[in-house]
């Protein structure tokens, strides 16, 4: 979540740039002490199908999540909201060869007063690889991931990936009265990361290491598990 001001002065003679009153240069980042605190008690409600053959390191079948989520002060909280979240995946065995194609879609949004900490989030190694964690927040998501699994051995698997997604849309309270903080984005903007990476198999499940890139840059992603 980021919050811009107007920028500084302009700089003709290329000497550093000074803020004067009321400004600030660059973008500010708001961080976890503006997020207001309190009391959060919620009542959550899910319905689950998962036909997958292997639920660590599936080659077939599919996983849907539905969930509802409502918190309120009728069960001892101070903030009221809903949130409605969708997480379905699919697998499919390559003919006639080994590799697996793997896709996920996942989709969500909020009612009410929803606080910042409870936002959706898209950036990282679990939903937009190739960017920062939580690069964009807001109350509602819409992601979508593909990858391509090929064994190279019996206990390394190369990988290659495509993820598009956004979180967008809401303000939020801080804990500075009267100063919200907006969404960066108010609508849903398709940010997109692709790259490559590998996965070692162990008893424990596969050892993920993916390198991303995005717009802004590139990540290397280190993580247990598959992406999903």
């Amino acid at each position: 979540m980021r919050c811009r001001y107007r920028p500084g002065p302009d700089n003709p003679n290329f000497e550093p740039d000074r803020a004067g009153p009321g400004e600030v240069i660059g973008p500010v980042v708001v961080a976890a002490p503006l997020h207001p605190g309190g009391r959060l008690t919620s009542l959550t409600l899910g319905l689950t199908e998962d036909t997958r053959d292997l639920r660590s390191d599936p080659t077939s079948g599919r996983f849907v999540g539905l969930t509802y989520e409502q918190a309120g002060s009728i069960l001892g909280g101070n903030t009221t909201f809903g949130k409605a979240s969708l997480d379905y995946r699919r697998y499919f065995r390559v003919a006639a060869s080994d590799s697996i194609i793997a896709m996920r879609l996942l989709g969500g949004t909020t009612f009410g007063d929803t606080p910042l900490y409870e936002a959706f989030s898209v950036g990282g190694a679990n939903t937009l690889r190739g960017y920062d964690v939580d690069r964009w927040r807001g109350k509602s998501l819409l992601a979508l991931s593909a990858e391509y699994r090929y064994p190279v051995t019996d206990k390394l698997v190369a990988v290659a990936f495509v993820d598009a997604g956004d979180a967008f849309g809401g303000t939020f309270e801080t804990i500075v009265p009267g100063f919200r903080v907006q969404a960066e984005d108010t609508s849903f903007d398709a940010h997109i990361g692709y790259g490559a990476g590998i996965r070692v198999k162990t008893p424990l499940g596969p050892i993920r290491l993916d390198l991303g890139y995005g717009d802004e840059g590139s990540q290397a992603h280190f993580s247990f598990g598959h992406t999903f």
